[in-house]
């Protein structure tokens, strides 16, 4: 395959599913932030005790103290994202129960060495850059929760266990969230091994409850139990506090209903990449008709290890990987894959985010947002373009996607998708 200009790095050519159950990005920033916090608000009720804001404000300092790490080294960014560089070994991907006793699995050729991406300075080696909570993201989390009360884990994982369900209709668009893209067809004995492509980036409009994405999602299993991995970026203010679009990850063992998280708010994927944060900020971003970029991103697993590597760039720069242990069907190989856009809105009726570059015209790659060099791994672990046969599109009443072929060299296999959102009546092609 032939080398692409990528984000952070050259200026690129310019050029002439069911539905997406995807990761809830509101519901799982609650239900990781809050899991040992206490939603509270000044007085009893059913038992449950109410306290102070200064009582609050303290509740808030124990929980930043459990949920960040020592830093060895603290990384302040220009966009106002603060970093602490991060003991390898005491990174969250520990906190989770299977990986106690894990030991890193650092392949041999790897070489830490100055990124075109993440940050301008990188961590010390030894250790991982991981994002520093803040107060403003717990009153964050604290709100999207929407409860008045003394809360356990167990009744926010039953508060939103009815939004982290997969939509299996996709003319029900009522849940908020909304794909169009292509999928896999699911066919007995046809399995996956991984799957990459340049994803052009660009900056949806959002509301603040909103979010919109470009992503790849690697899954395996029957509904209830679905494993999946999903990357890509996105632009989503609940998760974030802003409208930056950013490198993002999500993974989980069962649809979100009690397992997995975003990024490093839990234990699961394991960082060894001292310069590339999993939810750095793309500061290079497509205008429609205007100039492009894109970032290749894979996620590729190893046929010995079963490790999903995470990579980014023409040069595949490995970022991490999510371990076999922490899966259950995915610990062996995928059935399914997605590529396209993703968006939620909680008011889709009156309101949806814009998707890709907020303006859809079929092959016009100048004005739409684009995959090229789309892959995946078959069975024998082998790249390959994906067959059309077993390919089938996914589009909803306000986001399209179409255009899927192979061109040339420098496209490959691609496609366009995208849409401007707004309410029904003002959804257009």
């Amino acid at each position: 395959m032939t080398k692409s200009n990528i984000l952070n790095g050259r200026k690129m050519k310019r050029s002439s599913v069911d539905m997406a159950f995807g990761a809830f990005r509101t519901t799982m920033l609650a239900v990781i932030l809050l899991t040992t916090f206490t939603c509270i608000n000044g007085e009893e009720e059913e038992g449950r005790t109410r306290i102070s804001e200064e009582e609050e404000d303290i509740e808030f300092e124990r929980q930043l103290s459990i949920l960040n790490k020592p830093a060895i080294k603290t990384i302040k960014t220009e966009y106002g994202d603060v970093y602490n560089c991060v003991d390898i070994y005491k990174q969250p991907a520990f906190d989770h129960p299977l990986l106690k006793d894990h030991k890193i699995q650092i392949p041999e050729e790897y070489a830490s060495k100055p990124s075109k991406f993440g940050l301008k300075e990188g961590c010390p080696q030894g250790t991982v850059p991981i994002r520093r909570m803040t107060k403003e993201d717990l009153k964050r989390a604290k709100s999207i929760s929407k409860s008045n009360r003394r809360m356990t884990k167990e009744d926010l994982i039953k508060s939103f266990s009815k939004r982290n369900v997969v939509i299996i209709d996709p003319q029900k668009q009522g849940d908020g969230h909304e794909f169009a893209g292509f999928e896999t067809i699911k066919t007995p004995g046809r399995v996956y091994h991984g799957a990459g492509a340049n994803i052009n980036v660009y900056n949806p409009a959002v509301q603040p409850e909103e979010f919109s994405s470009a992503m790849i999602s690697i899954e395996s299993g029957p509904l209830y139990q679905r494993n999946y991995i999903q990357f890509g970026w996105t632009v989503d203010p609940s998760l974030y506090g802003d409208s930056k679009t950013r490198l993002f990850t999500s993974w989980t063992k069962d649809n979100h209903l009690t397992t997995g998280c975003f990024n490093t708010l839990c234990g699961g994927f394991v960082h060894f990449n001292a310069n590339v944060p999993l939810d750095f900020v793309f500061t290079n971003i497509s205008q429609s008709m205007g100039e492009q970029f894109d970032v290749r991103l894979g996620v590729y697993q190893h046929n010995i290890t079963k490790v999903w590597n995470f990579v980014i760039g023409d040069e595949e720069e490995l970022i991490g990987y999510w371990p076999a242990d922490i899966f259950s069907h995915l610990s062996i190989e995928a059935d399914y894959i997605r590529w396209g856009g993703q968006v939620y809105s909680p008011n889709s009726e009156q309101h949806s985010a814009q998707m890709g570059s907020g303006v859809w015209r079929d092959g016009w790659y100048q004005e739409t947002c684009y995959f090229r060099r789309v892959i995946d791994l078959d069975a024998t672990y082998t790249p390959e373009v994906p067959n059309n046969a077993y390919i089938q599109r996914s589009d909803t009443r306000c986001y399209y996607a179409d255009d899927n072929s192979y061109k040339d060299d420098y496209w490959q296999y691609s496609f366009g998708f995208g849409g401007t959102g707004g309410s029904p009546h003002q959804c257009r092609r």
